[in-house]
């Protein structure tokens, strides 16, 4: 068994060029707020950030709500803990 290698075959990976930057960076850059790749990879990793500390605050007020934030009819169904005195 012997294996053959085409060189001229031009549907290798290796003769495909590789694009720089990801869709996302130069839709980043077109905006015009940003000068290069760099500075765009950056804004990309604020707005990750920025989503997975607003999900973190969607998801720990709806495990566990405020009482000043129900409404007095929700407010009468929640029990009030009292301290018992020994």
């Amino acid at each position: 068994m012997s294996i053959e290698f085409n060189p001229e075959d031009s549907s290798s990976p290796s003769n495909n060029p590789i694009p720089r930057s990801s869709k996302m960076v130069s839709l980043v850059m077109k905006t015009g707020l940003v000068r290069d790749e760099k500075q765009a990879s950056y804004v990309l990793l604020l707005i990750a950030v920025l989503f997975f500390v607003g999900t973190f605050f969607v998801i720990k007020n709806t495990i566990n709500p405020s009482k000043s934030e129900l409404s007095p009819k929700e407010q009468q169904l929640v029990p009030v803990k009292t301290p018992i005195n020994r």
